[in-house]
């Protein structure tokens, strides 16, 4: 049965190539404009690992569904050499921003600032001052403090192979950057070179944003914060990469038990995928002849993890340069390759997204083309499995960092801007009845402000209420981060409407939200115990 219709597009833009469309290595779905549909974005110009003709970045308004061209005006007459886009609130004034790093340090890094609504300034030279050999780009609170921090990668000057790993800007908080020299070690280029991609997510569970750099030539780098935005080499964590380079991976719960794994695709022997299952304190284990018995060796270019049928296990959507885009099913003890669930097409795909194109509560894809084919014409395909946006969700644990409140959200979909879960809305409620709303900070994470240092321990309740009503609520007692483990001191998991770990029912009636605080508590302690003891 298929799990995506036949592909539709508006007529692409004019681009330099003398091939149909842009080449788009990348594309991002987020609302820009802030009117709560899906946008479109794509990072267009330049080739892989080669400079080429400065093109426009693809921007494609969501006007009910239909796809609108809002490039020129959302963007005037920009043209550049990009690799990534990423989006956020830099300058906390409730809206979003984009930042478009250039690739080969031919001009400089575009920051446009959305200064009304549907309306972008580019501030680059004033808020970054750089030009950057940037491969990837991501916003997140590095450094604990709230506000969103980059992280930009460099592949030097003759990439792959070129010495470069990346560079991390610290925000003043009112969105402008500085670079923090020393936050990351000197020689991993001795490790990997040709970094293309970066995921920011918490790979040991306390709080704060760890590095997944997806390297082309040698190992992919895992790079562990120390919270205040100093990074660590945490090569040893991470098992060996057999396969020949990694452009895409994604971090996600495969085993639902809470932690976040990783899938690399290529990284696996022969250019095929590899899965890394996560200990629950960032040390990963192979599992790839264990999650994948049947694995095909393309040449792959991304990997994305959805819930595709909503029974709870994410199953993982993979983007081909070689063949056909493809749906690996997550039985929750492997994955499964399913027949007929994209269309063939024959494109070379460079990137992939998923997300609400159409308003329909299903889950759609968009993927980028360029590189090799008869034109580079992007695709958007109609999602037509029974898997929903927001099938479910959990609250995670919750920990105070700083003087903020800071937990995750999961969802059918976390993408590189966060959990998408459209039409729903976050509280904290403190026992003072002042009701707070929180920021996302990046990965999953998000931050709820509380002015003066809270008295502690601290009795919170988080409650994520999605568009049909449905409530996903943690009662939590949370103290400052332990010392010796890095993680929440006295915390309670998530409680999701409908528990996934026993098979998701959340796509039925709202159900009452349930406070299990004391019993996970309970299991949450014994479990440190018992690892300190071991």
């Amino acid at each position: 049965m298929p799990l995506f219709d036949l592909p539709t597009w508006p007529e692409p833009p004019p681009c330099a190539d003398s091939l149909p469309g842009c080449y788009s290595s990348y594309v991002l779905m987020v609302d820009l404009d802030g009117d709560g549909d899906q946008d479109t974005l794509f990072a267009n110009g330049g080739g892989y690992y080669t400079p080429a003709e400065a093109e426009p970045i693809g921007a494609w308004r969501n006007e009910g569904g239909t796809l609108v061209e809002a490039g020129p005006t959302w963007f005037g007459a920009f043209t550049g050499r990009l690799r990534q886009v990423t989006a956020g609130d830099i300058d906390g004034d409730g809206d979003l921003d984009l930042i478009a790093p250039d690739s080969w340090a031919m001009q400089p890094d575009a920051v446009f600032v959305q200064t009304a609504p549907g309306v972008f300034v580019d501030e680059g030279p004033a808020r970054l001052a750089s030009a950057s050999r940037a491969g990837a780009v991501r916003l997140g609170d590095l450094d604990g403090d709230g506000d969103l921090d980059l992280f930009v990668s460099d592949w030097g000057e003759a990439p792959p192979s070129s010495p470069g790993v990346g560079q991390v800007y610290d925000n003043d908080g009112a969105g402008f950057f500085h670079l923090r020299a020393g936050a990351l070690p000197a020689d991993l280029s001795t490790q990997g070179t040709g970094p293309i991609d970066v995921d920011l997510f918490d790979a040991d569970g306390d709080l704060d944003l760890d590095l997944l750099i997806a390297s082309r030539q040698g190992e992919s780098l895992l790079l562990r914060n120390n919270g205040a935005g100093l990074f660590t080499d945490a090569g040893a964590d991470l098992p060996d990469q057999p396969g020949p380079y990694v452009y895409g991976p994604d971090a996600c719960d495969i085993d639902r038990d809470g932690d976040l794994d990783l899938v690399l695709d290529n990284g696996g022997r022969g250019a095929s995928e590899q899965v890394l299952e996560n200990d629950g304190e960032g040390v990963f284990v192979d599992v790839t002849d264990r999650w994948l018995p049947t694995n095909p060796r393309l040449d792959d270019n991304e990997v994305e993890c959805a819930d595709l049928d909503g029974d709870g296990w994410v199953d993982l959507v993979i983007a081909s340069l070689s063949g056909e885009e493809r749906v690996l099913r997550n039985t929750g003890a492997a994955f499964e390759p399913l027949v007929d669930d994209f269309p063939a097409q024959g494109d070379s795909t460079l990137g992939i997204e998923l997300g609400d194109v159409d308003g329909d509560g299903l889950i759609d894809a968009v993927t980028a083309q360029g590189e090799t084919g008869r034109d580079f014409v992007n695709k958007s395909y109609r999602g037509l499995s029974t898997g929903r946006v927001d099938a479910w969700a959990w609250v995670g644990p919750a920990g105070l960092v700083g003087n903020g409140l800071v937990f995750a959200v999961r969802a059918p979909i976390v993408g590189d801007v966060g959990p998408l879960l459209p039409g729903s809305s976050l509280a904290v409620l403190l026992p003072d009845g002042r009701s707070l709303t929180p920021r996302f900070v990046g990965g999953d994470l998000f931050r709820a402000d509380l002015g003066a240092p809270p008295l502690q321990p601290l009795s919170v309740t988080i409650t994520l209420t999605l568009a049909d009503g449905r409530q996903v609520m943690s009662v939590s007692e949370v103290g400052e981060l332990d010392e010796d483990s890095g993680a929440p001191a006295d915390t309670a998991s998530f409680t999701p409407t409908g528990d996934p770990k026993e098979g998701c029912a959340c796509t039925s009636a709202p159900a009452r939200p349930l406070s299990l605080a004391p019993f996970l508590l309970g299991l949450y302690l014994a479990r440190r115990r018992t690892r300190r003891s071991s």
